[in-house]
């Protein structure tokens, strides 16, 4: 799926009851953490964050879609002086892990985020296709928002 594919599904997307889709999805293939995810997508919808780039927070408190993810299932963010980056970026922490710049292995993992790339362009992840969306593709909250609720099965891996 492309860009342009991608834009053209948005045309609609105020009109489709999908968050039942994806509430029926996770409890259908048994997601371990589907409050966290339905959290996740209630917050990139509710307007209460600043979209950023290239960080998952940086130090304006502006937010990637993955750091986004990171504040609903409440990792810790640590602003100490010694493991905050170089430019004041926040570091999140997950079993020890800590990043500014993608989501923990660990965390991910935990979620079910798929390291399958059945909807990327050469991309290492879907993980890395969120950012990239994110970041590079120029697609809002809303829109990403959208994507993980119609796709639910090309987001995360199927485990239950």
């Amino acid at each position: 799926m492309n860009l342009k594919e991608i834009k053209a599904m948005f045309k609609d997307y105020h009109a489709r009851p999908i968050r039942k889709t994806l509430e029926k999805w996770l409890t259908d293939n048994k997601h371990p953490e589907p409050k966290i995810i339905l959290d996740w997508v209630a917050a990139l919808e509710s307007g209460e964050y600043r979209q950023g780039h290239f960080q998952l927070r940086d130090k304006y408190d502006k937010y990637c879609c993955l750091g986004v993810l990171c504040e609903a299932g409440q990792l810790v963010s640590d602003t100490s002086t010694d493991i905050v980056n170089s430019i004041g970026d926040r570091v999140y922490i997950y079993e020890g892990q800590r990043s500014s710049s993608k989501l923990p292995p660990a965390y991910a993992e935990k979620l079910q985020l798929t390291l399958d790339c059945q909807f990327t362009d050469g991309y290492e992840s879907q993980i890395d296709k969120l950012a990239v969306l994110n970041d590079y593709d120029g697609l809002n909250f809303n829109e990403i928002a959208y994507l993980i609720k119609s796709y639910p099965h090309l987001l995360f891996t199927n485990k239950g």
